[in-house]
């Protein structure tokens, strides 16, 4: 009896860290996608709409998730209150890096490790009102 219980916990020790890690290897090679990266494009683009009332361009987007790291490119903010199509963006940057902390998104929070800006551009405008 003792060696049918040994059995069984040696199939459930094998058995549970090996669908962990092909659930992880599942995870990589779907966060590695255009498709993720278009969603998560996407996404920042309504967020920053939504929340901040302000237009966001992304050109491009890459995410090191070894370093937990995003790269966005060619990126250009411009308010949504200004009906002049042709106004300077208020904001833009030819690459941007943003490097995140892993422990707090286990509490569902956003912590930045680093940002990384370069060719920023801000334009200012001053109202006479």
């Amino acid at each position: 009896m003792r060696s049918g219980k040994k059995k069984i916990l040696r199939a459930i020790l094998i058995f549970i860290p090996a669908i962990v890690a092909a659930l992880v290897v599942l995870l990589i090679i779907v966060i590695n996608t255009q498709r993720f990266r278009d969603f998560l494009r996407s996404e920042i683009i309504e967020q920053a709409a939504t929340r901040a009332g302000i237009r966001v361009e992304i050109g491009g987007l890459a995410t090191h998730w070894t370093a937990l790291a995003f790269d966005l490119t060619d990126i250009v903010v411009r308010s949504t209150a200004d009906p002049a199509p042709a106004a300077p963006p208020l904001f833009q940057a030819k690459h941007l890096q943003l490097a995140i902390q892993f422990s707090p998104l286990l509490r569902r929070e956003l912590e930045l490790r680093s940002i990384v800006l370069d060719q920023p551009l801000i334009h200012f405008r001053i109202s006479s009102e």
